[in-house]
């Protein structure tokens, strides 16, 4: 956290280096900027989109739409995110595999 120009800036970069290390996590990291400013700094391989992110469904819509554009999730992948609430580890694992 600092001062910018115009204000104050936040570091919202994930500090978990298991997660930052894993293929795919900077994607996800900036499609969840995006989105959210919920606990991006506390994300790690266990937090989970809903519970822990407190995503809405309108929210899961909108990142799985910018993952699927950037072609980082197929349609098996979206369907089985859609239905539960995904962890970022089991996210990350369905996006390697696109």
């Amino acid at each position: 956290m600092g001062a910018g120009g115009n204000g104050w800036l936040f570091d919202r970069t994930p500090t978990d280096r298991d997660l930052m290390e894993m293929c795919g996590s900077d994607e996800l990291v900036d499609a969840l900027r995006r989105i959210t400013l919920n606990g991006l700094s506390n994300l790690n391989l266990t937090t989970r989109l809903r519970a822990d992110l407190k995503l809405t469904e309108g929210d899961i819509s909108q990142l799985l739409g910018i993952l699927e554009a950037e072609k980082r999730l197929d349609a098996p992948a979206l369907e089985a995110i859609k239905s539960g609430d995904t962890t970022i580890e089991s996210l990350l694992q369905k996006m390697s595999r696109v």
